[in-house]
Protein backbone atom coordinates (compact mmCIF):
# COMPACT_ATOMS: atom_id res chain seq x y z
CA UNK A 1 0.00 0.00 0.00
CA UNK A 2 1.67 3.22 -1.13
CA UNK A 3 1.61 6.26 1.15
CA UNK A 4 0.24 9.60 -0.01
CA UNK A 5 2.69 11.87 -1.79
CA UNK A 6 4.95 14.12 0.25
CA UNK A 7 8.26 13.64 1.95
CA UNK A 8 9.01 9.98 2.52
CA UNK A 9 9.88 8.85 6.05
CA UNK A 10 13.63 8.80 6.67
CA UNK A 11 15.46 5.88 8.28
CA UNK A 12 19.06 5.24 9.30
CA UNK A 13 20.93 2.35 7.68
CA UNK A 14 24.64 1.97 8.52
CA UNK A 15 25.42 0.89 4.95
CA UNK A 16 23.72 1.84 1.70
CA UNK A 17 25.80 -0.54 -0.39
CA UNK A 18 24.23 -3.27 -2.51
CA UNK A 19 20.72 -2.59 -3.85
CA UNK A 20 18.97 -4.37 -0.97
CA UNK A 21 19.39 -2.74 2.42
CA UNK A 22 18.21 -4.21 5.71
CA UNK A 23 17.18 -1.71 8.37
CA UNK A 24 18.52 -2.05 11.93
CA UNK A 25 16.03 -3.59 14.38
CA UNK A 26 15.00 -0.30 16.02
CA UNK A 27 14.34 1.29 12.61
CA UNK A 28 12.41 -1.77 11.38
CA UNK A 29 10.25 -1.57 14.49
CA UNK A 30 9.57 2.12 13.84
CA UNK A 31 8.69 1.48 10.19
CA UNK A 32 6.39 -1.46 10.87
CA UNK A 33 4.79 -0.79 14.25
CA UNK A 34 4.77 3.01 14.51
CA UNK A 35 4.37 4.18 10.92
CA UNK A 36 2.68 0.96 9.75
CA UNK A 37 4.56 0.91 6.46
CA UNK A 38 4.17 -1.98 4.07
CA UNK A 39 5.68 -3.46 0.93
CA UNK A 40 5.92 -0.88 -1.85
CA UNK A 41 6.02 2.16 0.44
CA UNK A 42 8.63 4.78 -0.44
CA UNK A 43 11.29 5.73 2.14
CA UNK A 44 14.56 7.64 2.35
CA UNK A 45 17.62 5.95 3.85
CA UNK A 46 20.70 7.78 5.13
CA UNK A 47 23.97 6.29 6.35
CA UNK A 48 25.13 9.00 8.75
CA UNK A 49 28.17 9.94 6.66
CA UNK A 50 26.44 11.95 3.94
CA UNK A 51 24.77 9.26 1.83
CA UNK A 52 21.04 9.42 1.08
CA UNK A 53 18.97 7.17 -1.16
CA UNK A 54 15.35 6.78 -2.10
CA UNK A 55 14.10 3.24 -1.64
CA UNK A 56 10.95 1.16 -1.45
CA UNK A 57 10.10 -1.51 1.09
CA UNK A 58 10.79 -4.83 -0.58
CA UNK A 59 10.12 -7.09 2.41
CA UNK A 60 8.25 -6.21 5.56
CA UNK A 61 8.36 -9.16 7.94
CA UNK A 62 7.71 -9.55 11.63
CA UNK A 63 10.68 -7.46 12.79
CA UNK A 64 12.64 -7.18 9.57
CA UNK A 65 12.50 -4.59 6.81
CA UNK A 66 14.47 -4.88 3.61
CA UNK A 67 14.47 -1.95 1.19
CA UNK A 68 15.35 -1.80 -2.49
CA UNK A 69 17.34 1.20 -3.69
CA UNK A 70 15.51 3.30 -6.27
CA UNK A 71 17.70 6.40 -6.64
CA UNK A 72 20.80 7.95 -5.10
CA UNK A 73 19.93 11.39 -3.76
CA UNK A 74 23.26 12.28 -2.08
CA UNK A 75 26.61 10.54 -1.94
CA UNK A 76 28.88 10.44 1.08
CA UNK A 77 31.24 13.39 0.95
CA UNK A 78 29.18 15.03 -1.80
CA UNK A 79 28.88 18.25 0.16
CA UNK A 80 25.34 18.96 -0.99
CA UNK A 81 22.01 18.98 0.74
CA UNK A 82 21.37 19.59 4.39
CA UNK A 83 24.26 17.34 5.33
CA UNK A 84 26.80 19.69 3.69
CA UNK A 85 30.53 19.80 4.27
CA UNK A 86 30.67 22.43 6.98
CA UNK A 87 33.57 22.58 9.41
CA UNK A 88 33.20 19.97 12.15
CA UNK A 89 32.26 21.43 15.51
CA UNK A 90 33.51 19.46 18.50
CA UNK A 91 31.76 20.10 21.81
CA UNK A 92 33.32 18.98 25.07
CA UNK A 93 30.87 19.30 27.93
CA UNK A 94 30.22 17.66 31.26
CA UNK A 95 27.33 15.22 31.32
CA UNK A 96 24.20 16.86 32.76
CA UNK A 97 22.04 15.00 35.25
CA UNK A 98 18.88 13.15 34.28
CA UNK A 99 16.94 13.97 31.12
CA UNK A 100 19.07 17.05 30.47
CA UNK A 101 21.79 14.79 29.02
CA UNK A 102 19.42 13.37 26.40
CA UNK A 103 18.12 16.84 25.60
CA UNK A 104 21.67 18.16 25.22
CA UNK A 105 22.60 15.36 22.79
CA UNK A 106 19.45 16.08 20.78
CA UNK A 107 20.12 19.82 20.59
CA UNK A 108 23.84 19.42 19.77
CA UNK A 109 22.95 17.08 16.92
CA UNK A 110 20.26 19.40 15.56
CA UNK A 111 22.60 22.40 15.44
CA UNK A 112 25.22 20.40 13.56
CA UNK A 113 27.88 19.38 16.07
CA UNK A 114 30.15 16.70 14.60
CA UNK A 115 31.35 15.25 17.91
CA UNK A 116 30.38 15.44 21.57
CA UNK A 117 33.08 14.55 24.06
CA UNK A 118 31.41 13.74 27.38
CA UNK A 119 33.78 15.43 29.81
CA UNK A 120 34.67 14.35 33.31
CA UNK A 121 35.63 17.29 35.47
CA UNK A 122 36.63 17.74 39.08
CA UNK A 123 33.04 18.61 40.01
CA UNK A 124 31.18 16.29 37.62
CA UNK A 125 28.00 14.91 39.09
CA UNK A 126 26.60 12.70 36.33
CA UNK A 127 28.62 9.97 34.66
CA UNK A 128 27.87 8.01 31.49
CA UNK A 129 28.39 4.54 32.86
CA UNK A 130 28.56 1.59 30.57
CA UNK A 131 27.92 0.86 26.95
CA UNK A 132 24.14 1.03 27.39
CA UNK A 133 24.20 4.76 28.23
CA UNK A 134 26.45 5.57 25.24
CA UNK A 135 24.16 3.51 22.96
CA UNK A 136 21.20 5.55 24.23
CA UNK A 137 23.03 8.77 23.32
CA UNK A 138 23.85 7.36 19.85
CA UNK A 139 20.19 6.49 19.28
CA UNK A 140 19.19 10.02 20.29
CA UNK A 141 21.72 11.42 17.80
CA UNK A 142 20.22 9.22 15.05
CA UNK A 143 16.66 10.32 15.85
CA UNK A 144 17.76 13.95 15.97
CA UNK A 145 19.48 13.69 12.58
CA UNK A 146 16.32 12.17 11.08
CA UNK A 147 14.14 14.88 12.60
CA UNK A 148 16.33 17.76 11.45
CA UNK A 149 17.12 16.31 8.01
CA UNK A 150 20.88 16.03 8.65
CA UNK A 151 22.82 13.44 6.68
CA UNK A 152 25.80 13.29 9.05
CA UNK A 153 25.45 11.76 12.49
CA UNK A 154 26.98 13.45 15.49
CA UNK A 155 29.49 11.05 16.99
CA UNK A 156 29.56 10.41 20.71
CA UNK A 157 33.11 10.23 22.04
CA UNK A 158 34.46 8.35 25.01
CA UNK A 159 34.09 9.89 28.45
CA UNK A 160 37.17 12.09 28.66
CA UNK A 161 38.87 13.89 31.51
CA UNK A 162 39.21 17.66 31.18
CA UNK A 163 43.00 17.39 30.88
CA UNK A 164 42.65 15.00 27.93
CA UNK A 165 40.15 17.29 26.19
CA UNK A 166 42.83 19.96 26.07
CA UNK A 167 45.10 17.48 24.26
CA UNK A 168 42.38 16.44 21.76
CA UNK A 169 43.64 16.75 18.15
CA UNK A 170 41.28 19.56 17.16
CA UNK A 171 41.35 23.30 17.12
CA UNK A 172 39.83 23.76 20.58
CA UNK A 173 38.65 27.32 21.28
Amino acid sequence: MARPTGRAPRFFAPSLAGGLIELPDFEAHHALKVLRLGVGDRVELFDGVGGLIEATLETAGRNQVICREQAVLETAGGGGGSGGSLPGVVVAAAIPKGDAAAQMVDMLSQVGAALWLPMLTERSVALARGEKKLQKFERIAIESAKQSGRLHLMRIGEVTRFEQVLKHPTDVR
